[in-house]
């Protein structure tokens, strides 16, 4: 009775479990596609959406049917599910946490650069997180009048401008004169954004980059593998459904990253 008790409850919290990557991953799959992102990260979308939900199926809806002779391979199975549900949940939510703490979102010192990280583009206009970065570090510029600005991001999927173009253009129109600004119009990603800006400064410049609260630790770190010196300030993100999608990204990014994979 209490063996049947217990094995309810895991099976409860591991579909629990199962439910929560389910939206995290639909909702990333949604704002890849309706945001026009890459289409390898909504294919990865759809994979880790039918890795999670085959198996919830077939393993806890339809266990009873199947036959007894592979009951001991589905406990195997199961078991197998309920320990990687539970370490997804687990490093998920550690990794939500640790992610925007300790993240600085203003700063007073002097620098005669600055570099604002690309948030997306779609249809010529900012992505709303593109246009909290720029709106972050607006005033700063503004009371700094001889910081340069570098506006850092290529072309994007399905896209005709660059990010570097459409933040030059915001600049322009809230106010910075163009002759401030320095296209890094060729980045495809966070590693080129870091590597591509310093080659315009110089390696051995000290500059301030901008970017999402979520986005800014993996930049530092890989700013500290280019041996770069690049202090990080943040643009503060919004409760809502694209930032949910940003976080599951920058998670995935993570992997990518320690596996020595830095495309994204």
């Amino acid at each position: 009775m209490m063996k049947n008790k217990k094995e309810r409850i895991i099976n409860i919290i591991t579909v629990i479990f199962a439910v929560f990557i389910l939206l995290n991953y639909s909702v990333y799959l949604f704002c890849t596609v309706s945001n026009g992102g890459k289409t390898w990260n909504a294919l990865v979308a759809v994979g880790i959406i039918m890795i999670t939900l085959i198996p919830l199926v077939l393993l806890f809806l339809f266990e009873k049917e199947i036959p007894r002779k592979y009951k001991k391979l589905i406990k195997v199975l199961k078991t197998v599910y309920i320990i990687g549900m539970g370490v997804y949940v687990l490093s998920y939510s550690v990794f939500a946490v640790w992610v925007t703490s300790g993240v600085s979102y203003s700063t007073e010192k002097d620098y005669n650069c600055v570099i604002v990280f690309g948030g997306g583009v779609k249809d010529g206009k900012l992505s709303r997180y593109g246009e909290n970065r720029l709106n972050a570090i607006i005033p700063y510029l503004e009371e700094h009048e001889n910081t340069a600005v570098i506006v850092s991001g290529g072309v994007g999927e399905h896209e005709t401008f660059s990010e570097a173009d459409v933040m030059a253009e915001y600049f322009m129109q809230h106010g910075i004169s163009g002759e401030r600004i320095i296209l890094e119009d060729q980045a495809k990603n966070t590693w080129e954004n870091i590597e591509y800006s310093f080659d315009i400064i110089g390696k051995k410049n000290t500059a301030l980059g901008i970017s999402s609260d979520y986005h800014v630790k993996r930049i530092e770190l890989m700013a500290k593998e280019q041996n770069v010196d690049l202090d990080m300030i943040a643009s503060k993100s919004e409760l809502e459904l694209n930032t949910i999608s940003s976080y599951v990204r920058e998670y995935m990014a993570y992997f990518k990253y320690f596996l020595g994979l830095n495309d994204i």
